[in-house]
């Protein structure tokens, strides 16, 4: 009997541990990196104008850089005053870049590297500063260095652009919110000089910590929310911000008048605890503990059926003579 129920608790806690796989395995950690590198890197020279033009070195661009340069002149923006003229901008070198994006991500921001002979110090100290433009791509790009102009990929800044801006050390050019040139798990966008005048940016080669991402697979986790204020509060002082002339005063609510002395009432005044609070609070309703609690019940109630079903009963014992011989239960009869 006792070695039986030994079996019959140890069969309920294997169904227990099995009806409960999300109770007894840990949490999986996020698969989503906080970093990426970019999967297509590409930038584009504007002195070579077919494929069929030989690549010339450029000075302070290494082998592996990345290069932007271009000119850009608008009167607007001048602190002399000029007749209205169009804007003019010319762009002699890009750079494009290609990201793929796990599921369940959003790129935060990207960031590039300086190297090599830049104006990004020299932009520092101008009133436009370093303000490279970055646009989303219109079409496929293939990777490639210092590569015809005309291979460049096409694209759009009247929708959606992010503006670069230079790091506080001076040694990187980080874009923010460039999420919202974001297309389904794509990231693609080209690098275009933006601020007034020349402006001449050679980056290092992008690093697998380039691109910042933000997890949206976690769900959110939830909190209590909070206590809701003493109905029994009468006076309520409410702080204004300073008038000319006069300090900040305390504005008060008229308390509710006095009951009838033929009927008398007492307030009681009412306080919340956070003891109180916390025990008010209802416990979040998990779905999974409810199936392993299902589950254990119905594994109880099965062991305890089949155990009863198979005691052992007693032998019985054989007695009598003859044809009065049968089976016989429980002590002989007394003569």
């Amino acid at each position: 009997m006792i070695r039986r129920a030994a079996v019959a608790g140890a069969v309920l806690g294997l169904a227990l541990l099995a009806a409960t796989p999300a109770l007894a395995e840990p949490a999986r950690a996020s698969r989503i990196p906080k970093h990426i590198g970019p999967a297509v890197v590409a930038w584009y020279d504007e002195a070579r104008p077919t494929a069929s033009t030989p690549a010339a070195p450029t000075p302070g661009v290494g082998r592996k850089d990345l290069l932007v340069q271009g000119l850009t002149l608008d009167a607007s923006q001048l602190p002399i005053p000029l007749p209205p003229l169009p804007p003019f901008h010319q762009i002699t070198a890009l750079t494009a870049l290609s990201f793929r994006i796990p599921s369940g991500a959003t790129p935060a921001s990207l960031s590039l590297g300086l190297t090599g002979l830049t104006t990004a110090k020299l932009d520092a100290k101008l009133p436009s500063g370093a303000t490279p433009i970055a646009c989303a791509t219109t079409r496929r790009f293939r990777p490639g260095l210092e590569q015809p102009f005309s291979a460049a990929p096409g694209y759009d800044c009247t929708n959606s652009s992010a503006i670069g801006q230079l790091s506080l050390d001076r040694t990187s050019i980080v874009f923010p919110g460039i999420g919202r040139l974001l297309t389904g798990h794509t990231l693609s966008l080209v690098i275009l000089p933006g601020s007034l005048g020349f402006e001449r940016l050679v980056f290092r080669p992008p690093t697998k910590a380039a691109l910042s991402l933000l997890d949206f697979s976690q769900p959110a986790s939830r909190s209590n929310p909070p206590p809701s204020p003493s109905p029994a509060t009468s006076h309520v002082a409410i702080s204004s911000p300073p008038l000319p002339g006069g300090p900040i005063l305390p504005v008060t609510t008229p308390s509710v008048p006095p009951a009838p002395a033929a009927a008398p009432q007492v307030a009681s005044q009412v306080t919340t605890s956070p003891q109180a609070l916390t025990n008010a609070v209802t416990p979040i309703d998990d779905s999974r503990t409810r199936t392993a609690a299902i589950g254990g019940l119905v594994a109880l109630i099965v062991i305890t059926a089949w155990v009863s079903g198979t005691e052992r009963r007693p032998r019985a014992t054989v007695a009598g003579v003859g044809r009065f011989r049968a089976p016989r239960h429980g002590p002989p009869p007394a003569i």
